[in-house]
């Protein structure tokens, strides 16, 4: 727990992959399915760590610091735009959720 609130990228569950290996293999898959689809809106479903992920990549370019970007709450939708090899972050959209809306503790 230590090292996934003060070392996120590096962090790594017993028996598990780190963070960083994650992301490799998540963005693999997810550049993949962009280039397949050009000029189309996908829809993907992720738990919150890759989603985190990519919102480190398309903000930072790295996930250097991915501890200081906010989380998406449960079932938000959170917009990733992939143009030229580029990844950009739109917007996290979660207002529809209105009191369902899952709020994590401060120090997650």
């Amino acid at each position: 727990y230590h090292a996934w609130v003060t070392d996120r990228e590096n962090a790594r569950c017993p028996g598990g992959e780190s963070v960083v290996e994650m992301t490799e293999r998540v963005l693999a898959a997810v550049t993949q399915i962009a280039g397949e689809n050009p000029d189309q809106t996908v829809l993907l479903v992720s738990h919150s760590t890759p989603i985190h992920a990519m919102y480190a990549l398309a903000v930072n370019g790295s996930l250097d610091h991915m501890n200081n970007l906010p989380l998406a709450p449960n079932a938000a939708l959170t917009i990733i735009r992939y143009d030229g090899g580029k990844w950009s972050y739109e917007d996290c959209v979660d207002s529809y959720l209105a009191e369902l809306k899952t709020e994590l503790p401060k120090n997650v």
